[in-house]
């Protein structure tokens, strides 16, 4: 048995080495979407500008500053903007481990960390360049703190509690700058100090977690003022259980889209921990067993993280809805893999572990080639592709909606920047190409008409006196205010061309001529 255990172990560890550079690199040269875009966009700007540009975003500094830091070395492609997001999920993968490795065996500390690599989300956002990594990878860290302060007690004197306490409140400065989420972090670490420390430590954790916050409030404060008033957040909805739900079967599998495999996975980790091999029987677990593992802190910890940082969100979200399932909530991730691994490498069988693991790594590296195999259905590069080889110099661009930031990243990639005159519907859009509040938009509906016909009347100047010109509108079918301008444009133009290529909030290209 021994020896078939070694074994297992071995092809795990070729499995998950393997596993990791396919999860960060392979097809991470797909066309970027619409915030990848934005991201880059931002990020184009000196630190000044760039702090001007997220006043009207729902944002944080960090990321986008080491994201201009890191595109100004290695440019600007699809690969290399996806890849700052990919090493943070490496040395995610890695703190993890550190983290399980302070209060567990090495071996529970490597599931834990096969287990986060593994996780759909945390995937996902490898090859996403946003700052989602970056804030899983800066709340481990915050977390691997805290318990070395304040539950792993002190094994080396005065001068290491110190370093740790400073290298603590700096993790959590860079945490607050990066996403407002990292809130939720300190909150959860401010629950578990509550139910499982002294009232001793009490006044330090308070003195550190003010010394985490000052530096955001005093110097990003005024920001985030304008940015509270911006609609930056006006489309996202109050989230029911459903969204309790995706969140859920996000971390393994496909969501509430595909909901199978997240169920296996779960269900698997259940058996694992509940049944056992008894004398080559199977027989369930000893309660009382399960129930003082889960009662020591060292568990009990990972659990209130978990819960806090999953329903903390959700209940601020009633009031002032700030929840998107599967992007925010990679903060509750790194507790659940620190939560369910630790279980699984108490209580699981010897062989049924490493067998089970491998048998993970595959499933999951599997279904991920298979999705990065097959063609994207949103495209903003082929679009960019398609106008650039068929539209003249001087071509009228029109974006609605939110479409025109991707294409124009890869209009700027085909060196075409400047070849067409280009215009943004609704043009508030262009100040804020991120997001738009729909809502008030069509609360202005005579305004949208008023600016439809100026629209439509400057193509109609701009191509009067261009034989052979035409209008190119990336269309979004989606929405009540594009028609609006369809409707003007028909009045004064022939649709010559309609190509159904889909792209960052359109599905469609239409092409107009001088009637």
């Amino acid at each position: 048995m021994s020896r078939v255990h070694g074994i297992l172990t071995v092809l795990l560890v070729v499995l998950t080495i393997g596993a990791v550079p396919l999860f960060s690199f392979f097809g991470a040269g797909q066309s970027i979407w619409l915030d990848e875009a934005n991201s880059v966009r931002i990020a184009s700007h000196n630190p000044a500008d760039i702090i001007n540009e997220l006043r009207h975003d729902n944002n944080a500094p960090l990321y986008y500053l080491l994201l201009a830091i890191w595109t100004g070395a290695l440019g600007t492609g699809e690969a290399v903007v996806r890849s700052l997001s990919a090493g943070f999920y490496i040395l995610s993968a890695i703190a993890v481990y550190l983290v399980a490795r302070s209060i567990y065996d090495a071996g529970t500390a490597g599931l834990c960390s096969l287990l986060y690599l593994v996780s759909r989300q945390a995937i996902k956002h490898a090859q996403n360049a946003r700052m989602y990594s970056l804030l899983a990878l800066l709340g481990i860290l915050s977390t691997l703190l805290f318990l070395r302060i304040f539950l792993v007690r002190d094994r080396s004197g005065k001068g290491s509690a110190r370093k740790d306490s400073l290298l603590y409140v700096t993790v959590n400065i860079l945490g607050t700058f990066t996403h407002y989420w990292f809130c939720f972090v300190l909150l959860s670490q401010a629950v578990a100090h509550l139910v499982l420390s002294s009232k001793a430590g009490l006044r330090r954790f308070w003195t550190l977690i003010v010394l985490s916050i000052v530096p955001f409030a005093v110097l990003w404060g005024p920001v985030l003022v304008s940015q509270i008033g911006s609609g930056a957040t006006s489309w996202m909805v109050r989230p029911g259980a459903g969204a309790l739900a995706d969140t859920l079967l996000a971390f393994y599998g496909g969501g509430l889209r595909a909901p199978l495999v997240s169920v296996a996975v779960y269900a698997a980790f259940v058996l694992l921990v509940i049944v056992r091999l008894d004398r080559h029987k199977l027989a369930l677990q000893r309660g009382q067993d399960l129930r003082a593992f889960i009662a020591q802190d060292r568990s009990l910890v990972f659990l209130i993280f978990f819960l806090t940082t999953l329903l903390g969100p959700l209940a601020v979200s009633q009031i002032k809805p700030i929840y998107v399932p599967g992007r925010y909530t990679i903060i509750s991730l790194f507790p659940l893999v620190l939560f369910v691994g630790p279980l699984v490498s108490r209580f699981g069988n010897r062989l049924l572990v490493p067998f089970f693991c491998c048998v993970l790594v595959l499933a999951t590296a599997a279904g991920f080639v298979k999705i990065k195999m097959r063609p994207p259905q949103i495209d903003d590069r082929s679009a960019a592709e398609y106008i650039v080889a068929r539209a003249n110099r001087g071509d009228l661009l029109i974006f609605t909606g939110l479409s025109r930031v991707s294409v124009d990243y890869y209009l700027s990639r085909l060196h075409a920047e400047g070849r067409f005159a280009e215009v943004t519907f609704p043009a508030e859009v262009a100040t804020h190409p991120g997001w738009m509040d729909m809502k008030e938009m069509l609360a202005g509906r005579d305004n949208l008409e008023r600016e439809a016909d100026s629209v439509a009347g400057g193509a109609y100047d701009a191509l009067s006196g261009c034989a052979g010109a035409r209008i190119w509108v990336l269309y979004g079918s989606d929405n009540e205010i594009n028609p609006i301008l369809k409707q003007r444009l028909e009045g004064r133009f022939t649709l010559v061309d309609e190509k159904n290529l889909s792209g960052s909030s359109f599905d469609k290209i239409l092409v107009y001529r001088g009637s």
